[in-house]
């Protein structure tokens, strides 16, 4: 049995060979990266011919994990975050459901071992006290990072390869559950503790700077002053997030994981994001085919949200998440913008609108009455009102507001 460790950046598997019902290996295509895109992002390819095979009689697919929320999604009390996790005090664990703690994994996503470990302690300080009718929070509070020291690798530190752990024979592993790493020896293993340098603080190895294939850690840059003399001064302090929970009962956000603002949007387009940058719903992990943007949401609604203006950035940002989220999607991406009205004024602003309807993104005139999830695939409804007064229905598999 031969186990080969592949490195997706670089190629990519095509197809899992098989001879006889067995398998005997995959089939690869090496890939590169493209030049930057309009949002300075870089797409790999297959290069042409370049295929090639490796052997093996076995294929593992690691494609991540995430919590299993079958048994829990429908009790009422329990809410389940955005990211596919139960929402817990991050001090006590409680839920929403009195007596009811949550730790690890469940409320995390996948994390360290002694993560959950700490969460288990903890949990059992909130059930004691619960029981006891005490304060559940009372001089609990998290722990403040400790203050954090630069150490530098020595100048005269050597570079020496890592020591291998031993491993038990391929031949004595069959038949049985017996660990296949052994560990190291005392002496082995405290050379390779004392090869730490000073884990999670910058040890300034550059390795940072030599992973980031867009090129964008300057690690060199330092902060310089200028002077300018300028006519005028504008003070651009920012903005406040609208949070659209008041129509949580009719958008379903909250309720729904594949009902998500703009900005949780925007983190599973970046590669820091959750799901690295690949374009998955997420509640099935599964690539959206069309997504609907509901713009307007709060924007002159005096009556639910008091707010009597439209904050006129909305309609090219959308814009903008719908196109690089058609650069992101592997197949055909259906991307519709539900909107009162488009502002695209300025900045060659509708020249960028014009090329989003030529490339495929359909703008809808209206304001959507109401968003219903199908239980059979969790897809969801949207009812709204076109132009002629007519009311329609569609399917999509994500919904951003």
């Amino acid at each position: 049995m031969r186990s080969v460790g592949l490195d997706i950046g670089s190629r990519a598997v095509k197809l899992v060979l098989l001879e006889e019902g067995r398998v005997r290996g995959v089939r690869c295509i090496r890939m590169h990266l493209t030049e930057p895109d309009s949002s300075g992002r870089r797409r790999p390819v297959p290069v042409p011919g370049s295929e090639f095979e490796i052997d093996g009689d076995q294929v593992i697919a690691a494609i991540g994990q995430r919590p299993d929320l079958g048994a829990l999604e429908r009790i009422p009390g329990l809410s389940i975050s955005r990211w596919g996790t139960v929402e817990a005090d991050p001090v006590t664990g409680a839920t929403g459901i009195p007596g009811v703690f949550a730790g690890g994994d469940l409320v995390t996503g996948p994390w360290v071992a002694i993560g959950a470990v700490a969460a288990g302690k903890e949990a059992a300080e909130s059930i004691v006290r619960f029981l006891d009718g005490r304060d559940l929070a009372a001089g609990r509070e998290p722990a403040a990072p400790g203050e954090m020291h630069h150490r530098p690798v020595p100048a005269a530190e050597p570079r020496r390869p890592r020591a291998r752990m031993r491993e038990l024979p391929v031949a004595a592993r069959r038949g049985n559950f017996q660990e296949v790493e052994l560990g190291f020896e005392e002496a082995e293993g405290r050379t390779e503790a004392s090869r730490c340098l000073n884990c999670g603080y910058c040890c300034e190895c550059f390795q940072c700077v030599r992973a980031c294939l867009a090129e964008a850690v300057r690690h060199e840059e330092r902060p310089r002053e200028r002077r300018l003399s300028v006519g005028a001064v504008i003070l651009a302090p920012g903005s406040r997030p609208f949070d659209p929970a008041p129509f949580a009962d009719v958008f379903l956000y909250g309720r729904s994981p594949n009902v998500l603002t703009s900005l949780e949007f925007e983190r599973i387009l970046s590669a820091s994001g959750p799901t690295q940058g690949k374009l998955l719903r997420p509640s099935d992990g599964r690539e959206p085919r069309r997504i609907a943007w509901l713009q307007c949401v709060g924007s002159r609604d005096i009556n639910r949200s008091g707010n009597g203006y439209c904050s006129s950035v909305c309609c090219m940002y959308a814009i903008k998440d719908a196109m690089i989220a058609k650069e992101h999607a592997h197949g055909e991406l259906d991307c519709t913008i539900f909107n009162m009205d488009i502002r695209s004024f300025g900045k060659d602003y509708e020249k960028y609108y014009n090329r989003a309807i030529r490339a495929g993104i359909r703008f809808v005139r209206s304001r959507v009455h109401s968003v219903d999830v199908l239980p059979e695939t969790g897809n969801l409804s949207l009812r709204y009102v076109d132009e002629a007064g007519g009311l329609k229905v569609e399917e999509f598999d994500l919904v951003v507001l």
